[in-house]
């Protein structure tokens, strides 16, 4: 059965996710256990806590500020797990890790896997066939218990960002992740990708712990490219942009989109 694990701070978001999940989860015994938290601790701390306390065989680690579409998604996951290999089950995730500092999602579409839908955005629509991942978007994990007990989540990552690309990586060497295609999310906030965020993937992206891939020539430029576009309207210091540009790197293909990153401001 399902113990669902949230750190939470908005009551109406959390009433509103339980109500929600009552009515779609399906025809499976399960607990939903929160702690409030306005960042009094490390998301790591909080979910590590949870997890100890949590009753069932399968832990799911859910944000707050999410609706279930599918209905019956509880019992779809539990089937997923007849599978004894699998280690983290998500819906967003990617199948390939470089050693650059981005988020969970490279930017490479033939890597990428998501069912988790935004509103007004058409990208995100998108649902693939299912695959194998190595990282997983922490805006929905599960996980066996006894994984979880083996990997635990890092508390010294602190703050809020890198949790779950740190986990399912570190789950990845030696069980299977997948992002499963069954199950759709509407998730009400595309996440804050400022200096909080950067900093913490610049702590991250060397970790010897990772399997990482070795991307081609084209690979890298692409990566580069998506990257530094996707952080150009991002509220980021000077400072951590030039940090953030030494380690990505800076390539002939990339070079104009990592000068807009490095002086665009935010709303310009």
């Amino acid at each position: 059965m399902i113990s669902i694990l949230v750190s939470t701070y908005r009551e109406k978001l959390f009433k509103a996710l339980c109500l929600n999940i009552k009515q779609t989860i399906g025809a499976v015994d399960y607990e939903i256990l929160k702690i409030h938290n306005e960042g009094t601790y490390s998301i790591t701390k909080v979910y590590n806590d949870l997890a100890k306390t949590a009753q069932y065989d399968l832990l799911l680690f859910l944000h707050e500020d999410v609706s279930f579409i599918t209905n019956e998604w509880g019992v779809l996951l539990l089937k997923a797990y007849k599978n004894t290999a699998l280690g983290v089950v998500g819906l967003a995730g990617c199948s390939k890790r470089f050693k650059l500092p981005t988020g969970v999602d490279l930017g490479i579409k033939a890597y990428r896997s998501i069912t988790v839908l935004h509103d007004n955005d058409e990208e995100s629509k998108r649902v693939e066939a299912p695959f194998a991942v190595k990282s997983v978007d922490g805006v929905f994990m599960a996980v066996p218990k006894d994984v979880w007990e083996h990997v635990k989540f890092d508390e010294t990552i602190k703050g809020f960002h890198g949790y779950d690309l740190d986990f399912s990586l570190r789950v990845s060497k030696t069980y299977q992740n997948i992002v499963l295609p069954s199950i759709q999310l509407l998730h009400f906030s595309k996440g804050n990708f400022g200096t909080e965020w950067v900093n913490s993937i610049l702590k991250l992206y060397t970790n010897p712990s990772y399997c990482f891939d070795i991307p081609t020539k084209d690979e890298l430029n692409f990566v580069r490219r998506y990257w530094y576009s996707r952080l150009s309207d991002e509220a980021i210091s000077f400072s951590t942009k030039l940090r953030y540009l030494f380690a990505m790197g800076v390539s002939v293909g990339s070079f104009k989109k990592a000068i807009v990153f490095l002086f665009k401001t935010k709303g310009r």
